[in-house]
């Protein structure tokens, strides 16, 4: 989160099992966004995926503000 921005990277599974990066991001005072899923390999290559995101996010300002794990 920024002052003015969101991206949310959410790490979960498809109805066929396979591992998936979901990303979205918005404006926190406009509607303007726009999300993407990515697919990864395995579990290990999903949160590489993710780790890459979090250190690109970190450089351009972004800080986080939350986590959470949900097994289902």
């Amino acid at each position: 989160k920024t002052d003015t921005r969101i991206y949310i990277g959410e790490l979960k599974q498809n109805l066929f099992g396979e591992w998936i990066l979901r990303l979205a991001w918005s404006g926190l005072y406009s509607c303007l966004g726009n999300n993407k899923t990515v697919e990864a390999n395995s579990y290990d290559h999903a949160v590489e995926l993710l780790k890459k995101v979090e250190k690109r996010r970190k450089a351009r300002g972004y800080r986080l503000v939350g986590q959470r794990l949900c097994l289902y």
